[in-house]
């Protein structure tokens, strides 16, 4: 049987992907959803959730530095290639996670 923090834990991470997911229609879920995931990557640490945090702190941060670059490249086109990449990039590693999660299953 879970413990309550484990049902916490689960609850938060789901939070997180399902804030992602709405960032797609409302840009600003996403920043609160990283603020959640780095509140609650130290209490998960040693179990399950901890990929899943790590997961999606990784796929702000990164895809954040991405769409920066992609938006200066812009100017010579290539730019909107570049953010396309990484919308699919995010979007395939939230998904990714949130079947995982509902799977009760580790990210990695």
């Amino acid at each position: 049987m879970a413990s309550s923090s484990d049902t916490g834990l689960s609850g938060a991470v789901k939070l997180v992907y399902g804030l992602y997911l709405a960032s797609l229609i409302v840009g600003i879920t996403v920043i609160i959803g990283v603020v959640i995931a780095h509140v609650k990557q130290p209490e998960a640490r040693g179990t399950k959730y901890e990929s899943h945090f790590r997961n999606q702190i990784i796929s702000f941060w990164v895809g954040l530095a991405v769409i920066i670059v992609g938006w200066m490249l812009t100017v010579v086109l290539v730019g909107y290639a570049v953010i396309l990449g990484a919308w699919i990039w995010i979007l395939y590693r939230t998904i990714r996670g949130l079947l995982r999660i509902l799977d009760d299953r580790a990210y990695a």
